[in-house]
């Protein structure tokens, strides 16, 4: 299982003593990324992407298993008991060549 360690530090020189005691710890450098603001150097160290940067993956797991476990028995409920006057009833749709 793979974890995500953050830390929060205020210079430069901090965050290269994590990142030497996180390579002697057998870390790979490719595993570390370092998010900056605008104008800091970061020689040789890997940026972190827009992704890593908002969450954007896990945020699509949590909705997507939010919205199937609340979406798959919501739909279940409207087939089985149809309000007054809807007659529901299954569609197939056509394969496009």
């Amino acid at each position: 299982m793979r974890r995500r360690l953050y830390f929060m530090v205020s210079d430069v020189a901090r965050a290269r003593r994590i990142r030497d005691e996180l390579l002697l710890a057998r870390t790979e450098h490719g595993h570390i990324h370092v998010p900056a603001q605008d104008g800091i150097p970061l020689e040789g160290w890997q940026e972190t992407t827009v992704l890593q940067k908002s969450d954007f993956v896990r945020g699509a797991e949590t909705g997507l298993a939010v919205g199937g476990g609340i979406g798959v028995p919501a739909g279940l409920t409207a087939l089985l008991f149809p309000r007054a006057g809807v007659n529901p009833r299954p569609v197939t749709v056509p394969a496009f060549p």
